[in-house]
């Protein structure tokens, strides 16, 4: 899984993407400021530490 920042710090969205099909599995991030994302962040997603 990824994450794709779009510039969700200035409420854009943040898109978690399955990285084998590129097929997005939520949108979360200020894009959802209404309440209206469910599943953020998605069940499996384990954020990297680099």
């Amino acid at each position: 899984m990824l994450g794709v920042d779009c510039q969700a710090a200035v409420d854009g969205p943040y898109h978690y993407v399955e990285l084998a099909s590129f097929k997005r599995l939520a949108k979360c991030g200020g894009a959802c400021m209404m309440g209206s994302c469910p599943n953020c962040p998605p069940a499996g997603w384990d954020c990297p530490v680099f």
